[in-house]
């Protein structure tokens, strides 16, 4: 027979952001009935979870449920009716990670009991902690203002578009036309109506 095992997925996330992983249980010959762990985060400066649905499979009803906290969640996953039968693989949990400082921690689970489609307890559960790696953010580069437009010179009244070719994704932009006009828009279209500009 297959051993038995409870595994947390390996998640990398930068600081700051949010990401997803899975909790899932692996070989269960005679299938699953109860799913009761804990999932504990070893060192939680560096980041914290939190349950999403643990109800998101059709195998699993509403009579699931966990106690939780953002380094530490108890589980209970029930199956209704019991899963009968060989399992491979199946997802029992998905956590939402926070980033909040850069590092590496394990994500460990310790299993309090698991049944089987049987309800019999499954011994010697192999158990696979995750990794949860928290990347630094990116630091941010400061935008270089660039433009073009699609005229020079002409008689007034001149219609002068200009385009911003600025690098560093901009996000607000403000200019000044030299006559006192000024626009906030990324690409105006500007009237110049006295000459000597």
């Amino acid at each position: 027979p297959s051993v038995p095992s409870a595994v947390v997925e390996n998640v990398t996330v930068e600081s700051g952001k949010h990401t997803k992983g899975n909790f899932t249980l692996k070989n269960l010959d005679n299938g699953l009935s109860i799913c009761h762990v804990n999932i504990t985060i070893g060192n939680d400066s560096i980041g914290e979870f939190e349950v999403g649905d643990i109800s998101f499979y059709d195998e699993f009803n509403n009579t699931s449920g966990y106690i939780s906290y953002p380094y530490y969640t108890e589980l209970y996953a029930f199956a209704t009716p019991n899963l009968t039968g060989a399992i491979d693989e199946i997802p029992v949990a998905q956590f939402t990670y926070t980033g909040i400082s850069p590092g590496s921690t394990f994500v460990n689970v310790t299993v309090n009991e698991i049944y089987d489609g049987n309800g019999t307890i499954i011994p010697n559960v192999q158990v696979s902690p995750g990794v949860l790696t928290v990347l630094a953010s990116p630091t941010p580069v400061p935008p270089v203002a660039n433009f073009t437009s699609n005229v020079t010179s002409g008689s007034v009244p001149l219609s002068v578009q200009f385009t911003d070719t600025s690098a560093g994704n901009p996000t607000s932009w403000s200019w000044l036309f030299g006559d006192g006009g000024s626009s906030n828009l990324q690409n105006p279209v500007y009237t110049y109506s006295s000459a000597g500009l």
